[in-house]
């Protein structure tokens, strides 16, 4: 539901969902069936952006936790603590590790 969503849609996207249901569900009631589908259009048109953010911040996510994986298992095997940082700071877009080198205190 949209309340699940959260901070990952802006009260305006949000909006646009909630006036694009309501329009369906005034549509479905009747019998026409070129306004039920004109609605549905205009609801799925209405969730495209925050599908793709949702997509986006799951790719992210799967990134983050692929590279705690990959840094608990370079650990386990005994590497260095240098070259483990490297390697894991690699894989990672260039502004997201930027941003982690910064609140790490950009250490060496």
């Amino acid at each position: 539901s949209l309340k699940d969503i959260g901070d990952k849609a802006t009260a305006d996207e949000k909006a646009k969902v909630e006036d694009a249901i309501k329009a369906l569900r005034e549509k479905a009631q009747g019998d026409d069936l070129d306004a039920i589908k004109s609605a549905t259009d205009a609801l799925n048109e209405s969730l495209y952006p925050i599908a793709q953010k949702l997509s986006v911040r799951e790719n992210e996510e799967e990134l983050y936790c692929y590279t705690i994986i990959e840094g608990v298992i370079a650990i386990q095997a005994g590497e260095n603590p240098k070259y483990i940082r490297e390697h894991l700071l690699s894989s990672l877009k260039q502004k997201d590790s930027t941003k982690l080198i910064e609140q790490g205190g950009g250490g060496s």
